[in-house]
């Protein structure tokens, strides 16, 4: 999870410092979908406990 927040937030400097080339501004946004999907699973599952 830690290593997703950390990739995403990179792929959002280089994405704004590059001027939002299309391929780095849809790879930042998959990796957020992939960091809600993960939070949201790690929510549910410490939740169940």
């Amino acid at each position: 999870m830690a290593g997703a927040v950390v990739l995403q937030a990179c792929l959002g400097v280089a994405t704004l410092m590059t001027h939002v080339p299309i391929l780095l501004g849809m790879a930042h946004q998959v990796m957020a979908a992939l960091v809600l999907a993960l939070a949201t699973t790690f929510t549910w599952r410490v939740r169940r406990l």
